[in-house]
């Protein structure tokens, strides 16, 4: 995976949890696959607002 640069700002906060994640030996967090089937299922249903207000 090829990770570019990020925008000053962003260092401070998505730039420390990135250092975090890529130091972890933990592996990837989550079933993606799961996470994915979830997705799906939650995009089918037709009794979710489209815009909660």
């Amino acid at each position: 995976m090829t990770v570019h640069g990020m925008p000053q700002g962003y260092e401070d906060s998505v730039g420390a949890i990135r250092r975090r994640i890529r130091q972890s030996t933990e592996g990837p967090a989550g079933d993606l696959i799961r996470a994915a089937e979830i997705l799906v299922q939650m995009a089918r249903r037709s009794d979710i607002s489209a815009n909660p207000a």
